[in-house]
This record gives C-alpha cells, sequence and structure tokens, in this order.
C-alpha cells in the first residue's frame, strides 16, 4: 500500500497542511467505515453482531474506495510516490465477504 511513503513524502514539504493529511494516514482518509468493519468484526467473532451488519460496512467501505477523490489523489499524487490503496483493501474485502458468506 505504502501511504507511510506518501506521508513521509508530505511531511518532507514543510507545509503545515500537508502534515496534517500525513498525520490522519488512512483511518483520516476512510473515516469512520474502516473503524465501523473493524468493530463489526470484532462484534461479530465476540457473537455480538450479526453477519448482515459486518456485511454492509464491507459493501459500505467497497463503495467509498471507488467513489472517494482523495483515495484517487493518493493513488495518483504528484510525488512520485507509488501508493495502492484500492486494490489491496477491495482482494482483502472481498476476502472478508467470502468469509461472512461462507
Amino acid at each position: 500500500m505504502d501511504v507511510g511513503k506518501l506521508q513521509d513524502a508530505l511531511r518532507q514539504e514543510g507545509d503545515p497542511r500537508f502534515d496534517r493529511i500525513a498525520d490522519m494516514g488512512l483511518h483520516g482518509i476512510t473515516g469512520r467505515l474502516q473503524v465501523g468493519l473493524e468493530t463489526a468484526l470484532m462484534d461479530l467473532e465476540r457473537g455480538g453482531a450479526d453477519r448482515a451488519k459486518a456485511l454492509k460496512s464491507v459493501d459500505e467501505l467497497r463503495q467509498f474506495l471507488a467513489e472517494n477523490k482523495v483515495v484517487a489523489l493518493c493513488e495518483g499524487n504528484p510525488f512520485g510516490v507509488a501508493v495502492k490503496i484500492r486494490e489491496p483493501l477491495l482482494a482483502a474485502l472481498a476476502d472478508v465477504e467470502k468469509v461472512l458468506t461462507a
């Protein structure tokens, strides 16, 4: 994914706005969606949540990755840092969905 390398490049610019973006990391981009999926999966593991809630979180994160302009900007950044966000996350979401629907 190499988001860390992009964060390093942003920090090297010496601009407080870039520092803020770098500090937010991937969670700053995905916001509540990634955390929501993590929570739903942990709840499911503990027997406290249903699969439908976790599957909904998978779908929401998948849709976000497809549409979000910040994700596209990170992947096509002008700093020359190769960043893949969608491909690995979509693959992971597909794996999670397989387990949840098995």
